[in-house]
């Protein structure tokens, strides 16, 4: 057999792609890379979306051209300070990715560990298109010695949000934010449409007077913890108030309550109020719980409502339908029976069958959706009967657990 000649090495004026950094799938157009990575993540079921988010963290660590792709993502959820140092440092590598950020949702842990507020204000300066922020705060992000002054948001983080411009602001546990961080909140953000206020207090004794806001729509907030704040915060938004989730009220406390919100009926077109029930020992003890009907009155001035969920408290059954039927603009109507609502009414809906019927069958009615409890009392003609109206009015019925 004739010798065959050895085989010489292909030469080539090209060095052999490194990959990843200089390989095809890296050439790509950022347009082209983001629609890759949108399709293939879009049947992904994620267990959570912070997990899902940090999927697309691995894939933008894979070269610059991936991260530009990858990251830059409208919102983050951050569930710890430590994470929001490293997702600081990630978004530090590319202008796009700063710039890309309109919303976070951000926990600071209770752990005991030093630099949550400073951690959590670099994140916000690093993003100066925030329009959208929720804080979680589970332990205090101000000094114990600076906490009258600065409240449980901290100093630093005050400032990081003053410097924004944000359109929703929700905060979740922070027990104390002084009257005048939140009148500084109120002038720094003209643009703010929805604030939410959960379990805060201003513990203040002075007068509390907000600037009138000119575009804020929707208000949460525990509205009984301090009725002074939600006052306040009522006079501030006249006129453009329409969202208004009360949160949980006492039955004691709902005559007042009422009070205090009533300039803001009558433009409202949701409103949501839950059960509470104060504890029957200490301090704060209180009379068993007395039937209010402090809510009939305010249906009343209801004129432009369309979302309504309430509980179980605040008004009389036998008045509870007829008075929703003089709501003519109402679309979505929702009884709970929440944690604290009084279980032994749940009982007495077998007696107002008739009432529920007329109110679903009301000419002129603008009702499509009504939720109502499960464990109401009907008895089996009257389960036919709401059955057969609202197939025949075309409303959506859901029987809460």
């Amino acid at each position: 057999m004739d010798a065959q000649p050895a085989q010489q090495p292909i030469s080539s004026t090209s060095a052999r792609p490194q990959q990843p950094a200089d390989a095809y799938a890296a050439t790509l157009p950022v347009e082209t890379l983001t629609r890759i990575f949108e399709l293939a993540l879009q049947h992904f079921i994620w267990p959570n979306e912070e997990k899902g988010q940090a999927r697309r963290v691995k894939y933008g660590l894979v070269c610059r051209s991936w991260c530009s792709a990858a990251l830059p993502l409208p919102h983050y959820i951050v569930s710890s300070s430590i994470k929001a140092e490293r997702l600081t440092t990630l978004l530090r590598t590319t202008d796009r990715s700063r710039q890309a950020v309109r919303s976070v949702d951000i926990i600071a842990e209770e752990d005991k560990v030093s630099g949550r507020g400073a951690r959590i204000a670099k994140l916000l300066s690093m993003c100066p298109n925030l329009v959208r922020v929720t804080i979680q705060i589970d332990r205090d992000l101000c000094s114990p010695s600076r906490r009258l002054q600065d409240g449980s948001l901290g100093k630093v983080v005050q400032d990081a949000l003053a410097s924004l411009h944000l359109a929703t602001f929700e905060l979740y546990g922070g027990d104390e934010v002084p009257a005048p961080v939140l009148q500084r909140f109120l002038k720094e953000w003209p643009r703010l449409q929805k604030l939410a206020l959960w379990n805060t207090c201003s513990y203040t004794r002075d007068p509390i007077v907000f600037p009138s806001s000119t575009s804020l729509r929707s208000l949460s907030l525990s509205a009984v913890r301090d009725f002074k704040l939600t006052k306040a915060l009522i006079a501030a938004t006249t006129g453009t108030l329409e969202v208004l989730d009360v949160g949980e009220v006492y039955p004691t406390k709902g005559e007042e309550l009422m009070t205090i919100i009533q300039p803001a009926l009558s433009q409202l077109v949701s409103f949501t109020i839950a059960d509470a029930e104060k504890p029957t020992w200490g301090a704060t003890a209180q009379q068993p719980r007395a039937q209010g009907v402090y809510l009939e009155s305010a249906f009343k001035e209801m004129s432009k409502i369309r979302h309504l969920i309430i509980g179980l408290d605040g008004f009389d059954l036998a008045n509870l339908f007829p008075l929703l039927t003089e709501l003519k603009t109402l679309r979505h109507f929702a009884l709970r029976n929440w944690r604290d609502s009084p279980k032994d009414r749940l009982h007495d809906f077998e007696h107002h069958a008739p009432a529920l019927l007329s109110f679903l069958n009301a000419s002129g009615s603008s009702l499509r959706a009504i939720s109502l409890p499960a464990y109401i009392d009907l008895d089996l003609t009257s389960y036919c009967l709401v059955e057969r109206a609202i197939e025949r009015q075309d409303i959506d019925l859901i029987w809460t657990f």
